[in-house]
């Protein structure tokens, strides 16, 4: 099951919606940390996952990059290579059982509480997204689904919240 996320990242010149995916995948183990201590989201899917999510429920990228002013005319698809980011973002993380290794919890998962199980904590993951500026996220959110809320929906808990 995927299911895709957004969150608001505020900047002092605005700020834009950052748009990322989450995918399940059997349990790899986790990379090690980068130079700044974070490492990779596992479950976070690649550009070509998201792309190729996001066509399949009609929703192609490309359509909501703002119109260049001076032609008139859309990016070019390669163009939309600046939009694709990394953002580093806390998120819900439990350690396993079994190993001290921490590991997201998949959204769509309600992690059981109880006294065997270590508690969730919030740590901090890389995950890659699609920035999109003002304009573009107000075009991106009204062609979402938002009024369904079916079990089977693919629309995070957070990006139904903007």
């Amino acid at each position: 099951m995927a299911i895709l996320h957004g969150s608001w990242i505020t900047r002092e010149n605005g700020g834009y919606l950052f748009i990322w995916g989450e995918t399940w995948r059997t349990k790899a183990s986790v990379e090690a940390p980068s130079a700044n201590g974070v490492s990779s989201h596992p479950l976070a899917m690649t550009q070509t996952e998201l792309i190729t999510f996001l066509g399949s429920h009609s929703l192609s990228i490309d359509k909501f990059f703002e119109v260049s002013a001076s032609s008139g005319s859309r990016q070019s698809p390669e163009s939309n290579q600046h939009h694709w980011q990394a953002q580093i973002l806390a998120l819900p993380t439990q350690t396993s059982p079994l190993s001290d290794e921490p590991y997201p919890v998949l959204s769509v998962k309600s992690p059981v509480q109880d006294t065997d199980t270590p508690a969730l904590k919030l740590q901090l993951w890389e995950v890659e997204g699609f920035c999109l500026t003002s304009l573009e996220a107000s075009k991106f959110l009204q062609a979402l689904p938002l009024g369904s809320f079916n079990s089977d929906t693919y629309v995070g808990g957070d990006l139904r919240f903007w």
